[in-house]
């Protein structure tokens, strides 16, 4: 059985249509617990006019606020303000910004991520603010996952580990672990979707090395379980580059080059892998080992 990934962690917005139809996102009641009770004003630089002051002050009343009758009504206020904002010029950025705000204290993560999208290429250098906010959500929309996840109840860990990655997609375990659900499943097609969407999220991350090795090699097992073969070979060789020092790749990258009927590259491959098996001890081989 493929295993998961971590026990625990520390961690599009389509403006044809009108903004007071975008309400009717999910909405996930943790991610609005999690906001806090102080409203944080961003560092980057970002023009503002009397609107976007109006939908700040909101934002800021919805944070802070005690009554919910003043919560509502700041974030009804925030909502009017936006919607003359991007009415007006649906590119503007802090526009785009204060909307991803505005769905993060809703808990709609799909409507954070389609503005902050946006918002991103308008304004680089809120990108760090906004990657701050994403990875808070996703790290309490994964933890809640995994909780899912260890009780056997997939079918909610499925839908949190899903808005996890709507928040945020820099890190790989919502994806593995929507891939390890998946494999289990033996719904191979989507399984391979998520471990190559983790992997990706591990390339030139220094932090993830031991993570990746266990991503490749579930990718690669997938594959082969597909019966794709030469995209097997693809994900074992990557394996067998960054790993130079682990053979026991070499098992799988050996199998898949046979099962292509390419028994060449097969013996090739077994070469080394027992150049490297007669390196070791014989207290450190098992019986496959030695077959």
């Amino acid at each position: 059985m493929i295993k998961q990934l971590g026990a625990g962690l520390g961690l599009a917005l389509l403006l044809a249509a009108p903004l007071s139809a975008q309400q009717t996102g999910v909405v996930d009641a943790r991610v609005a617990a999690s906001q806090g009770d102080r409203f944080v004003i961003p560092l980057c630089p970002m023009s503002m006019d009397s609107k976007l002051s109006a939908a700040q002050r909101g934002l800021k009343a919805a944070i802070e606020e005690k009554a919910d009758d003043k919560k509502a009504k700041g974030m009804a206020d925030a909502l009017k303000a936006l919607q003359e904002v991007l009415t007006a010029n649906p590119a503007n950025g802090a526009g785009l910004y204060y909307l991803g705000r505005y769905h993060l204290i809703r808990g709609d993560l799909a409507g954070m991520d389609s503005a902050w999208t946006k918002a991103e290429a308008l304004l680089p250098d809120c990108e760090p603010d906004m990657n701050s906010y994403r990875q808070n959500a996703w790290g309490v929309l994964t933890n809640a996952g995994i909780e899912k996840q260890n009780a056997e109840d997939l079918d909610s860990a499925k839908v949190l580990y899903r808005r996890a990655n709507h928040a945020f997609r820099g890190l790989p375990h919502a994806f593995m672990n929507l891939g390890v659900i998946y494999a289990n499943e033996s719904a191979n097609d989507s399984a391979a979707v998520y471990f190559r969407l983790a992997v990706d999220a591990t390339v030139d991350d220094s932090t993830m090395v031991e993570e990746r090795k266990a991503l490749l090699l579930n990718l690669g097992a997938i594959q082969q379980r597909r019966g794709n073969f030469r995209e097997a070979v693809n994900t074992f060789g990557i394996y067998a580059r960054e790993n130079p020092d682990d053979s026991e790749v070499l098992r799988h990258l050996a199998g898949s080059y046979r099962s292509l009927e390419m028994p060449d590259s097969a013996a090739a491959v077994e070469s080394k892998l027992l150049l490297a098996l007669s390196a070791m001890d014989l207290d450190q081989l098992d019986g496959s080992d030695l077959l």
